[in-house]
């Protein structure tokens, strides 16, 4: 299962890495609206109109400098919806960013519900809903990857930074032999995502294979040295 945090950052960071395709189904139309680039799938398209309603939408909510405004299928619950992402903010190996999720009546079987929904024509959005990515560059094994890092603000960098070092180098230790040979089929996998395991003590690094596969690969540190202690699939 993928936490909530991440599910909501790599909405975006899919979109990052995804060459036009966006969660398997069919192509994105990319153009730019009022200065701000869209990417539409085919049966998810907002008018000019309904662009400048969702802009306005997003900077009520607190998307001060709108940068992107995607639509994508939700898997596997279905239905449809829109994510605003603003201007990226580049520090060093770091490059931050908010979302916002918002949604057109419907297009959802589901509403937004609670307190504080702003509302402008058909769409509505949380403000307490804006959330902030931040993406890590790293050389994972002579290739270049960002990670996103979820929950950054309890999940310590220098951990993140130790624990996709001694991943790329495979300078860990295993619970079991199972684990181990686990492990080992993930050679071609790149890190996407890292945070705290919430089900035991440690940290769950998310790695994807060129061809789509996603794994969960639960870690911990003891002594100093990482030892992997679980190893699965995440189907979505």
């Amino acid at each position: 299962m993928i936490s909530n945090s991440i599910f909501r950052a790599l909405v975006f960071v899919g979109l990052i890495f995804a060459d036009g395709q966006l969660d398997g189904f069919g192509q994105q139309a990319t153009n730019q609206v009022a200065g701000v680039k869209t990417n539409f799938i085919d049966d998810a398209k907002l008018s000019e109109k309904e662009v400048h309603q969702v802009l306005e939408l997003a900077k009520i909510c607190g998307i001060k400098e709108p940068g992107e405004i995607n639509t994508f299928h939700f898997r596997p619950i279905g239905g449809r919806g829109i994510d605003i992402k603003s201007v990226e903010r580049i520090s060093g190996r770091d490059t931050y960013f908010e979302t916002l999720m918002i949604q057109k009546d419907g297009w959802r079987s589901d509403y937004i519900v609670g307190k504080d929904i702003k509302r402008i024509g058909e769409f509505t959005a949380k403000p307490a809903e804006k959330y902030t990515t931040r993406l890590r560059s790293y050389e994972f094994r002579k290739r270049a990857v960002k990670v996103v890092l979820a929950n950054a603000g309890e999940l310590d960098v220098e951990i993140a930074d130790k624990a996709i070092g001694l991943i790329a180098k495979s300078k860990v230790k295993f619970a079991s032999e199972w684990e181990r040979s686990e492990f080992e089929n993930l050679r071609d996998a790149t890190p996407k995502s890292i945070d705290l395991a919430r089900s035991e003590e440690g940290y769950r690094l998310e790695m994807d294979e060129p061809n789509g596969r996603m794994h969960d690969v639960t870690f911990k540190f003891e002594k100093g040295e990482l030892i992997i202690i679980f190893v699965a699939d995440i189907v979505i």
